[in-house]
Formats: structure tokens, C-alpha cells, sequence
């Protein structure tokens, strides 16, 4: 649900961009843009659709998952973390000075922003911007908090 809402967020901060994540029909409303990105061969549907699947194979037991409230609250917990789980010794990180963007490729979806990274990781608090029926239905979707 927050990964749409960061999209939805996106979007309604560029108004006279026209996103080549959605066709003319779908940009029209929050539900039908949420809709389309949840769609199986789309941003958000086809990642989902892969880690679901690797949740049910024979590689589940391989999988570390993060969360991203963990990881943006505690980024040095969570990295050794990963370095426990894939038996690699911890690297130092300066979550402070953290960077990235990718300007080219969001231009091309005409997405400014898209990829950008903020510089230091940490969890900022904030409301959705999507209407309630639409947050509950896509935070109901995680699955990897579903029990085995």
C-alpha cells in the first residue's frame, strides 16, 4: 500500500506531467492508476506476482525479507542483518550520505523522480494520500506476512 502511495504521491506532485506509467483511461483516478500499476504485467503487479512466487518455491527458505520501515528505522541492524544471512562479513555504510537517481530513465517514463533516492535513510512518518478502501485493499496483499 505504500509503494502506491509514494507513486500516487509522485504523480500528484507533477500535475502537467503525463506519466507513461498509465494509458489516457487509467491516469483519470486514483483507483483506476492504483488498479493498473497492481496488474500483473505492470510496475508494482509483476514484482509482487515474482515475490509471491518465490514464497511458494523451494528457495523460500533462502529468502531474507525487509521491511522498509525496519530498514529506514534501523538501516545498521538490517544490514548486518543481511550480512548474517547471506555469510558475508559486515561493511561499514554512511547511511547519511546515500544517493542515487536515475533522471534519464524517469524521463523517459516521463516520471521525474521516479528512482530518486533521498540522501539519508530514515523513516519519516506521514499519512496516506489514498482514499482508505484502496489502502487497506493493497496493504491486505502482503505476502510475505501471510503465515506459511
Amino acid at each position: 500500500a505504500w509503494i502506491m502511495d509514494s507513486i500516487e504521491r509522485l504523480t500528484r506532485g507533477q500535475p502537467f506531467e503525463r506519466s507513461r506509467l498509465w494509458s489516457d483511461a487509467e491516469r483519470s483516478s486514483v483507483f483506476t492508476r492504483c488498479e493498473a500499476l497492481a496488474k500483473s504485467d505492470r510496475l508494482v503487479g509483476s514484482s509482487w506476482c515474482g515475490l509471491r512466487e518465490a514464497l511458494a518455491s523451494e528457495y523460500r527458505g533462502r529468502i531474507l525479507l525487509v521491511e522498509y520501515d525496519d530498514l529506514a528505522r534501523d538501516p545498521a541492524g538490517q544490514m548486518e542483518r543481511i550480512y548474517l544471512h547471506i555469510g558475508e562479513q559486515p561493511f561499514g555504510h554512511d547511511f547519511d550520505n546515500v544517493d542515487y537517481a536515475e533522471p534519464e530513465f524517469d524521463a523517459q517514463l516521463s516520471t521525474p523522480g521516479l528512482h530518486t533516492v533521498k540522501r539519508r535513510v530514515e523513516r519519516i512518518e506521514r499519512k496516506t494520500i489514498l482514499p482508505d478502501e484502496l489502502f487497506r485493499k493493497f496493504d491486505s496483499l502482503s505476502a510475505w506476512r501471510a503465515p506459511p
